[in-house]
C-alpha cells in the first residue's frame, strides 16, 4: 500500500469490537455506541459489580480505556465534520440528558449553511453537553408492574418528554421542531 492512502482502508459499521466482546452483557446492564461503553443498574453495589464484570471482560480480551479521550477534554469543533461527530455521539446518549434538544440547538445551527461558523452559543452549547455526557444521570429502571407517568411540554420551536415511575425519571425525549411541523399547535 502506498504510504498516505491508508485511510482507504478504514470502513465504517454499526459493530464495534466491544460489541460481540459485551454481546452477553447488552441489553441486561449494557449499552454500547461504537467504542463506548454505558454500563446502568438497579443500585450501587450492582453497579459496582456490573463494572467489575466489564473491566475483566474487557481486560481479558486486551481491550483498554483510551485515556486521551476523555469527554470533559474534548476541543471545540474547527470544522462541520468535527461537529457531526459530537453532536453524533450526544445525540446517541439524549435519553438521558434532560432537555437535549434545547440544548443542543446551537450545534444544529451550526450544520446549516455552506460556511463553518463557530458562534458563543454553540461554544456554550458544546460544553453544557461535554458536561451533561460526563455526569452521572441518576435514572431509574422501570418496573413493569408499576404505574408510569409521561410529563410532556410543549413550544413553538420543540417538544419534551419524560417517562417517570413514582416521581423518578426513566428517560428523556426531546426534538426540535424543524419545517412542516413548527406550524403545529402547541
Amino acid at each position: 500500500m502506498k504510504k498516505g492512502d491508508e485511510w482507504k482502508t478504514a470502513s465504517k459499521t454499526n459493530l464495534a469490537t466491544v460489541d460481540p466482546v459485551l454481546r452477553t452483557f447488552i441489553g441486561k446492564f449494557v449499552v454500547v455506541y461504537f467504542d463506548d461503553i454505558l454500563i446502568y443498574s438497579c443500585n450501587p453495589d450492582e453497579h459496582i459489580e456490573h463494572l467489575r464484570i466489564v473491566f475483566h471482560t474487557l481486560r481479558d480480551e486486551k481491550l483498554y480505556g483510551n485515556l486521551k479521550k476523555p469527554i470533559k477534554q474534548w476541543q471545540g469543533p474547527r470544522n462541520f465534520h468535527d461537529v457531526r461527530i459530537f453532536h453524533g455521539l450526544a445525540s446517541f446518549y439524549k435519553r438521558f440528558i434532560r432537555g437535549f434538544c434545547s440544548i443542543a440547538a446551537p450545534l444544529t445551527e451550526c450544520l446549516k449553511g455552506d460556511k463553518f461558523e463557530w458562534t458563543s452559543t454553540a461554544q456554550a452549547s458544546f460544553e453544557r453537553l461535554k458536561e451533561c455526557r460526563s455526569e452521572a444521570p441518576v435514572l431509574t429502571l422501570p418496573d413493569l408492574v408499576r404505574m408510569f407517568d409521561v410529563k410532556c411540554n410543549a413550544s413553538g420551536v420543540g417538544i419534551g418528554e419524560v417517562l417517570m415511575q413514582e416521581g423518578r425519571p426513566i428517560a428523556y425525549f426531546s426534538e426540535k421542531l424543524n419545517g412542516v411541523k413548527l406550524n403545529y399547535s402547541t
